[in-house]
């Protein structure tokens, strides 16, 4: 952890993602903290990398849903697009999820990601034409009766 700290410190962008992969973690050296885990993910998710861009959005949907902020489900989505028209498939699950929880809890869409049943839909087609085998399951929370959005059947 020291070394990779002061490598972090001298602007090390692979030393700050391994220290955000840490602290997401938890672990010896570095207690589970997500918005240090935030902290190190940003430079290199700002630099263009891919899978720091994937973790900051990852990250920050998990602290919106914990803080109950909106705009942070805004900021999220962004980097978690980023990602994944960058290449990180994974980041289709995360999205529809991140979709479909705003839309079966409304207070997580005050502001940024709103409760979007269409973009769920697509972001969970899109994970599991990709092989996640976890996205089609979430399908029908989003069709229960009442729901505005007819199920598309993809």
């Amino acid at each position: 952890y020291k070394w990779l700290n002061k490598a972090a410190e001298a602007g090390d962008l692979s030393a700050r993602m391994t220290l955000g992969i840490m602290f997401f973690k938890g672990g010896p050296g570095a207690e589970r903290d997500l918005n240090k885990a935030v902290d190190y993910y940003r430079p290199k998710a700002e630099a263009g990398d891919t899978e720091a861009q994937f973790y900051l959005g990852a990250v920050l949907a998990m602290l919106a849903d914990v803080d109950n902020k909106g705009d942070g489900l805004g900021q999220a989505t962004g980097w978690l697009e980023k990602a994944y028209e960058g290449g990180e498939a994974k980041a289709a699950f995360v999205l529809g999820g991140t979709y479909a929880y705003a839309f079966r809890d409304p207070k997580a869409g005050k502001e940024g990601a709103a409760a979007d049943k269409e973009k769920a839909e697509l972001w969970l087609s899109r994970a599991a034409a990709a092989g996640n085998r976890e996205a089609r399951p979430l399908w029908p929370d989003l069709h229960r009766p009442g729901s505005d959005v007819p199920a598309s059947g993809r």
